[in-house]
């Protein structure tokens, strides 16, 4: 079935009533009958006159036995649009544009050649605007439309070629369609090549952006399946420092591949909240089909400061992570390195990432903090180690020659300082262990023992000749503390 259009097609009927319309199958002189250009089943505008009543209609028919055309829709009518009861007498039935569909035809100016092209040939739709009309925003498309039998139309998807800078000559490709009765555009194609695709609004449905900035950046997408529903979907982004678009040019350090930038609404613009960054981390060494060194970036924003660095993997594995302002102050609150903590010894076997490494030597490690017993333990060698107790970095209280030192279970369990005047050792303030190595310096003075609780024997007895050492161990246990000291000389 197809929809014909053909010039010079007429015939008479004596048919009456509202039903289907036989014609003669003899057409005038000059003209060509229905069954000339028409096959059973086809549609085609008509236009039937009584030759004396002033009885009309117009419409679409179809075509539906040898010299029967049935009516479908009527357009317009001497029946106030509704199908004509035609009395008896002659009718003259033609083959006839309706002027509703007219105008379309009217806007094909150019019509392809049927001789055989030495280059592309075009049919153009062609906007004629009235005076004072023409600038930015206008535009031509082509609206498809549905009709029903009783002449209810709906107007279905719409392709439009719209100037977004009449002046430069820039123009949009919209395609748009339409749900619930509302039309909305859902892809665009702007003059630099960017594919907006979208609901058209902002609950509309998804979007998607794609845009090739210049002539040297591509994206690419390809959804491949194999078997039964298993498919994967590949992005890739591909980049080139040649000129023009499929040139190729040789990548340089920090030259960007992908940015990727979450943004959320202020209420008047969008405000960027998190980015990727992905870039050349140095320049290829070799330009070889596998040498391509890159770097990840990872970015959010605070809400105060704008956006800042936070992690960043380069092309040789390094993890570096930082809170986008420099060293954490004494005093921080934010910006820092999460470990996961478990409330005693591990003994669960974790999963293993190290790729083929044997279990005794490299590859990553998993971590973990013991909440209740304060230890730091790393799964190594098919078991898991405390790290707290096998690497210690003893802490400098410095020359202590008046006041009070108090002994500090956060600046570690091994701490040194100089005796260099009298002063008063006080007793930890939470439970605790702690060595420390006392030097006399040229003034060293008695030290006066605070907060302890202690029985008559302590160890050796303290000096202050310049130049003795002594060590002394400091426990707190359930709030009770004490001390022992082992003279080194």
């Amino acid at each position: 079935m197809a929809f014909i259009f053909a010039d010079r097609v007429r015939d008479v009927s004596v048919t009456t009533g509202t039903g289907t319309f036989a014609v003669s199958g003899t057409a005038p002189i000059r003209y060509r009958t229905f069954s000339a250009v028409c096959s059973v089943n086809d549609t085609l505008p008509y236009f039937i006159a009584h030759r004396t009543a002033d009885e009309w209609e117009v419409g679409t028919a179809t075509y539906s036995s040898l010299n029967t055309l049935t009516r479908t829709t009527i357009v317009a009518s001497s029946n106030a649009g509704s199908t004509v009861n035609f009395s008896a007498g002659t009718k003259d039935v033609v083959m006839s544009l309706i002027s509703a569909q007219s105008n379309i035809r009217d806007q094909w100016m150019n019509v392809i050649s049927d001789a055989a092209p030495t280059a592309v040939s075009y049919a153009s739709l062609t906007h004629m605007t009235p005076a004072g009309s023409w600038g930015t925003g206008i535009g031509v498309g082509l609206q498809f439309v549905t009709q029903s039998a009783a002449g209810t139309t709906q107007t279905g998807g719409v392709i439009e070629s719209v100037a977004s800078d009449l002046a430069a000559g820039h123009f949009d490709l919209v395609f748009k369609t339409r749900e619930s009765g509302t039309t909305r555009e859902v892809i665009r194609f702007d003059r630099m090549g960017a594919i907006n695709q979208g609901g058209g609004s902002q609950t509309g449905g998804p979007w998607i952006s794609l845009t090739r900035y210049s002539g040297d950046m591509f994206f690419y997408e390809k959804v491949e399946q194999y078997g039964n529903n298993n498919f994967t979907i590949h992005q890739s982004w591909r980049r080139s420092r040649g000129a023009t678009v499929g040139s190729q040019g040789l990548m340089s350090a920090n030259d960007w591949i992908y940015v990727a930038s979450f943004q959320g609404s202020t209420g008047t613009g969008f405000q960027e909240g998190a980015s990727i960054d992905v870039r050349c981390d140095t320049s290829p060494y070799v330009p070889t089909a596998t040498d391509m060194p890159m770097k990840m970036l990872f970015v959010t924003n605070p809400g105060s400061t704008g956006s800042l660095n936070r992690q960043l993997i380069d092309s040789q594995g390094n993890i570096v992570m930082w809170p986008g302002f420099g060293s954490l102050a004494t005093s921080a609150t934010n910006g820092f390195l999460y470990l996961q903590t478990c409330l005693g010894t591990p003994t669960g076997v974790p999963r293993d990432y190290r790729a083929g490494d044997s279990p005794d030597v490299g590859g990553p490690m998993p971590v973990v903090i013991d909440a209740t017993n304060y230890r730091l333990y790393c799964y190594i060698q098919s078991a898991w180690r405390n790290l707290t107790d096998a690497i210690v970095v003893a802490y400098n209280g410095g020359t202590v020659s008046s006041g009070t030192y108090t002994v500090t279970q956060s600046n570690g369990s091994q701490q040194y300082y100089t005796n260099n005047g009298a002063h008063t050792l006080a007793a930890p303030t939470v439970d605790s262990v702690v060595d420390i190595l006392i030097s006399n310096g040229a003034s060293a003075g008695t030290i006066t023992f605070s907060g302890f609780t202690v029985g008559a024997t302590t160890g050796d007895a303290l000096t202050t000749t310049n130049g003795h050492r002594f060590m002394l161990n400091v426990r707190r246990i359930n709030g009770v503390s004490s001390y022992q000291i082992d003279a080194l000389q």
